[in-house]
């Protein structure tokens, strides 16, 4: 499931995001990671589609509503 758009994907189209970037101090681990499609990690670097805040508020909820972690 993408956090953006809430729809089911093949994994082969996802992408792993850093919800704080590398740059900005982000680790590469499990709670600063989410899967997003290709499509939507592309516009989400390009068009600022919603804060990383949000990405992250919209991940915990997809975890807390399936009952697994979804990265």
């Amino acid at each position: 499931i993408d956090p953006i758009d809430g729809k089911h994907y093949d994994i082969s189209e996802m992408e792993a995001h850093h919800i704080i970037s590398f740059r900005s101090g982000g680790l590469p681990i499990k709670d600063n990671l989410v899967l997003i499609t290709k499509e939507n990690h592309s516009k989400f670097h390009s068009d600022s589609m919603m804060t990383a805040e949000d990405l992250k508020i919209k991940r915990n909820q997809l975890i807390k509503s399936n009952g697994v972690s979804i990265f």
